[in-house]
This record gives C-alpha cells, sequence and structure tokens, in this order.
C-alpha cells in the first residue's frame, strides 16, 4: 500500500474513533445516509478508495464499495458512475456482473429512473434466472409505480425461484400489511422464517422481530429477536432491532410501573448498546455479543454498511 493511502485510511479511522459515528443498517436498501456519520471522515474514505482505484481499478468490488460510500453521502450520481465503471471491466464473471446490476438498478430506483431500474433488473434476471434479487428489484419498481399486484407477482417470482432468500417474503408481507390483512402478512413472514438457508436465517429473524415492533408486540418481538441473537450472535442487525425492543420494552413497563422490571433494567443499559451494533458486521464483530450482559467500553471493529471495510471503533453502555 503506498504511503498516501496508507495516511488517508489511517486518517479516517481516527476520525470515526473520535466521532464514535453510527451509520443505520437498511435490511433491504443498503447504502443509506445517515446524518451521523462524519462529512469528513466519508470523504476520506472516498478519497482513499478512489486513490486505490487510480492504482488498480480492475476490482469490481472495489467500485461497489465506492458507489456504496457515495450513497451513504447522498451522491446517487456518482454510485451510478461508479457502478458503470465496474460494469464496464471486461472480465467480469457472471455473478459480479449480476450483482453489480441489482445494484445498479437499487440507485436507479433512487433517482427516480423506474424506466431504466426495470429494464437493468430485467437483464439481472436473465444472468441468473434462479436468484430472487433481480425479480425483488422489477417488483420494487411496479411498486413505485403504484402497480401493487404487478409488484405482488414479481414478489412472488422472486420467491418461487429462489425460496430460502428472505427479502421476498418481506415485500410481500409490506403488500398484505397495506391491505391491513396482518395476519396474511404475519404468516408470510413465519413462512420464510421456515424457509430460509443459512445465509437468510438472520435476515428473516430479523424481519419477524420488526413486524412485532411495528405492530407494538414488543414482549413478543423481544423474544424473538433475543432468540434470533443467540442463533446468530454476529449479525449486528439483530442487535440493533433487539436495543429498539428493550428500549421500547422498558418504556412500556415505565407506563405500567415496572421500573424495576428486569427486562426494563436490562433495556436500559444494553439498549444504547445494541443499536451501535447497528454500524457492526458478521465480518468485524471481535465480540459477538456486545449487549448480552452489557459490557463497558467494549473495542470491537466497526463495519461500514453496503461495504467490505471496516474501521474500528467503541461501545460503552450508558
Amino acid at each position: 500500500m503506498n504511503v498516501k493511502v496508507k495516511t488517508l485510511l489511517n486518517a479516517g479511522i481516527a476520525v470515526m474513533l473520535l466521532a464514535i459515528a453510527l451509520l443505520s443498517y437498511d435490511l433491504i436498501n443498503t447504502g443509506s445516509r445517515d446524518a451521523d456519520l462524519p462529512e469528513d471522515a466519508l470523504a476520506l474514505e472516498i478519497e482513499a478508495l478512489q486513490a486505490r482505484l487510480a492504482n488498480n481499478g480492475n476490482d469490481p468490488y472495489d467500485w461497489m464499495d465506492l458507489a456504496n460510500l457515495y450513497r451513504l453521502r447522498g451522491d446517487r450520481e456518482g454510485a451510478m458512475r461508479a457502478l458503470r465503471q465496474a460494469l464496464a471491466i471486461s472480465d467480469l464473471i457472471p455473478e459480479q456482473r449480476y450483482a453489480l446490476m441489482v445494484r445498479l438498478a437499487d440507485v436507479q430506483l433512487d433517482l427516480g429512473q423506474l424506466a431504466d431500474a426495470w429494464e437493468t433488473a430485467t437483464a439481472a434476471s436473465k444472468i441468473n434466472p434462479d436468484r430472487a434479487p433481480a425479480f425483488n428489484r422489477r417488483g420494487d419498481v411496479r411498486s413505485t409505480e403504484g402497480r401493487r399486484i404487478a409488484a405482488l407477482t414479481e414478489y412472488e417470482t422472486a420467491g418461487r425461484v429462489e425460496p430460502g432468500h428472505a427479502e421476498s417474503y418481506a415485500k410481500r408481507a409490506a403488500l398484505l400489511g397495506e391491505r391491513g390483512d396482518t395476519a396474511g402478512a404475519e404468516a408470510l413472514l413465519q413462512e420464510g422464517v421456515q424457509k430460509s438457508d443459512a445465509e437468510n436465517a438472520a435476515a428473516a429473524a430479523l424481519n419477524m422481530g420488526r413486524f412485532y415492533l411495528k405492530r407494538g408486540q414488543v414482549d413478543r418481538a423481544v423474544r424473538v429477536l433475543k432468540s434470533a441473537a443467540e442463533k446468530h450472535p454476529n449479525d449486528a442487525a439483530i442487535w440493533a432491532a433487539l436495543g429498539e425492543a428493550y428500549d421500547q420494552q422498558s418504556a412500556a413497563h415505565a407506563r405500567a410501573g415496572k421500573k424495576h422490571a428486569a427486562g426494563s433494567s436490562r433495556s436500559r443499559r444494553c439498549g444504547p448498546v445494541c443499536r451501535s451494533a447497528a454500524s457492526s458486521s458478521t465480518a468485524c464483530i471481535a465480540t459477538a455479543r456486545t449487549c448480552w450482559p452489557c459490557p463497558i467500553a467494549n473495542a470491537r471493529r466497526r463495519w461500514i454498511p453496503g461495504t467490505r471495510r471496516c474501521a474500528n471503533a467503541w461501545a460503552t453502555c450508558t
């Protein structure tokens, strides 16, 4: 690594150590901008990655990382340019081209370029018709257009070609929820938990827990998410949702006059740390059980959502 790149990377890490910045985790749309991330730290990350790509622009995953960093900054045009640069690499394998095109369709959706997003997702679906994400992006286009029945058809196709993929169940459940069919939405999410493959099991459990949180069924959400955290102790998004569930449970206990209940006490100690786990990743968490029990000043690695990059950070209990 040359001196300039190393200096920039170290500077970015130092800034984020001081800021203890948190990035939001979104199951479906990674790379959304979070105001808590210091702009200077993000600029340093982008500059360092640009310098690396100037030396070697043939790594499609570096271009994808750059696109995600641009999206975090709110620069969707920059994200699109980075993804198109990656797609111009001559020796891409089909898996790489598929992943880049699905991500490009996401950015085009962000920009309201629905026809382009549809065309990109359709082309991706032809590269690998046995994968769900491209069909889910097609469904997102139709949903954005207000064509709910057509969207549901795409999401059902995604679930049929890759039944172990969690996203299509969440998408279909959301459409049912819009129609007031909460029982049907719950049944779909439970089906997703039952059918999810190893790669998607954590996401399916998280979808179920978030459903109960949104419905105000906090105790059930805590049970589901606590069980999920025990099964997937390295999944940062589950810890974050569990922290939110404990916070809501704590508020409910306080309203009911149960301020000293075990769940309430645990929530006050661990909720903030669980939320901070949203900026971590399976690949980077040094201590999986970040908030169970809640440690003091637990040092760990912080993942930058939507990228393969880590930076040091601290999590402390309050």
